[in-house]
């Protein structure tokens, strides 16, 4: 063909002499092929990087095979080992052909020649066999199988597996199999009730005939006791009144609440209600449901529970809000060993199949109040310590084959993107720069708006922008 002739001619005229050896040679890689190497010329389409700070990539991805005769003659490697066959030929692990450099390797029956690709142009072949159209932004494996076959380099593996790495459409497009970075940190058990309590929205929910759409969740972090609350909004306002009206009027001020940063908890009037209460309100990190996952747990359990009582017609699921709750806290919670109810009451309760309980007669009325004490205090003995075991069981798994991946300020990293997304749409959001850092909680300013986001190491993917 007309390639070929051009190939040949280029080749004919070198005037380095050469040299025919038997070679044997160990295998690192996979063996190749049984046929012939031929060289070829690839035009790849025209394809434009979006890494604004790093030379881009040729916009007409070309390589072309006929360079690198020129390429390898001033390449060290290339020299040295000229020097080495014209002295040695017999036994070299390489072969020079009309003044270009293979390497040899011995598979066994055969020995295969590939073409050295000198350093000065493995990026512009792994641009070619990676980034073009024709080769799809594959991962290492695909990538690797088409190139072991005809070309080799130092350190060949390690250069592909780097190059693909730092692929920015790579890293913002392609899902991680692997679990998300950031080790478990359990919030420290509270060393009673109505010490820690954390609050959560579920919702919107169709409108019932009260106008209610959202569930406001209150839980205790130490008796797991639950209450959940039907409401027409999750404003400010409403949130405040219904934290007042149906925890602190009932159970008194708690010392700690947890929260997401969510605008309905994270404003100036949340802020001036707990001041004014006297208590500290805690800030989950955003998108890290680890941080307040009692009551996430108590959401995904209850949603489902309230579809089974739910008239569809008539859309009255708050009505059956207060017996799903009841249900709930009656039952054994999984962590503590024991019932909400018990570890609230220190009592189990009456339900209504139950028969009549013998009744408690005490001497004193304070009787009662020691009786009480002492009943309570015992559960709770127990309930702190299958709490303390129950977090270090679930640590233990949720650490288990995690990386825990550090950051530091300036380094760039890609966010991922939480709004929803088409099946094509990106994954993760364009580089951005680490501010500060408390791991495993991050403040990344993006270069364009230069807006400050706080997240969560397991929101954050690496970015290596080094080719």
């Amino acid at each position: 063909t007309r390639a070929q002739a051009k190939i040949n001619a280029q080749l004919n005229s070198s005037t380095i002499p050469d040299t025919s050896i038997e070679a044997k040679s160990s295998i690192d890689d996979q063996p190749p092929r049984e046929e012939d190497h031929e060289f070829d010329v690839l035009t790849i389409g025209e394809e434009k990087s979006s890494i604004d700070d790093q030379p881009p990539r040729e916009e007409d991805h070309e390589f072309d095979v006929l360079a690198i005769g020129e390429a390898q003659k001033i390449d060290k490697l290339y020299q040295t080992k000229v020097l080495e066959i014209q002295a040695n030929p017999i036994r070299h692990a390489y072969v020079l052909e009309n003044g270009i450099l293979y390497k040899l390797f011995n598979c066994g029956i055969s020995t295969r020649k590939l073409l050295y690709v000198p350093p000065t142009m493995v990026k512009q072949l792994l641009t070619a066999y990676h980034d073009a159209p024709w080769a799809g932004h594959f991962g290492f494996h695909r990538t690797y199988w088409k190139l072991k076959d005809k070309y080799w380099w130092p350190d060949m593996k390690t250069t592909i597996k780097d190059y693909i790495q730092s692929c920015l459409k790579c890293r913002k497009f392609n899902i991680d199999r692997r679990k998300a970075p950031g080790l478990l940190h359990p919030i420290e058990a509270p060393g009673g009730p109505f010490q820690l309590i954390g609050i959560d929205y579920t919702g919107p929910f169709p409108t019932t005939p009260q106008e209610n759409k959202y569930v406001l969740a209150i839980t205790d972090y130490f008796t797991k006791w639950v209450i959940a609350i039907p409401l027409p909004n999750q404003t400010a306002r409403t949130t405040a009144e219904a934290l007042y009206e149906h925890y602190v009027c009932i159970y008194g001020v708690p010392l700690r609440i947890l929260s997401d940063q969510g605008s309905h908890f994270n404003n100036e009037l949340m802020a001036a209600f707990t001041q004014l209460l006297g208590c500290h309100h805690i800030k989950s990190t955003p998108y890290h449901p680890q941080t307040n996952g009692a009551i996430e747990r108590f959401n995904a359990t209850f949603e489902r529970q309230l579809a089974k009582l739910t008239d569809q017609q008539i859309n009255d699921w708050d009505i059956h809000l207060k017996s799903i709750t009841f249900a709930y806290n009656t039952g054994q919670h999984a962590t503590t060993k024991f019932s909400p109810y018990q570890l609230q009451f220190g009592r189990n309760p009456t339900l209504p199949p139950d028969t009549p309980r013998r009744s408690y007669e005490f001497s004193k009325p304070n009787d009662y109040f020691h009786y009480f004490k002492q009943t309570l205090k015992i559960y709770h003995q127990h309930a702190t310590m299958n709490i303390k075991q129950q977090q270090q069981i679930y640590k233990k798994y949720f650490d288990h084959h995690r990386p825990d991946i550090y950051y530091s300020p300036g380094d760039q990293v890609l966010k991922r993107i939480t709004t929803q997304h088409t099946k094509l749409g990106e994954l993760f959001s364009d580089p951005m720069v680490v501010v500060r850092s408390k791991h495993p909680t991050y403040w990344i300013e993006d270069p364009t708006s230069h807006k400050i986001h706080q997240v969560h190491v397991s929101q954050l993917r690496t970015c290596r922008l080094h080719h």
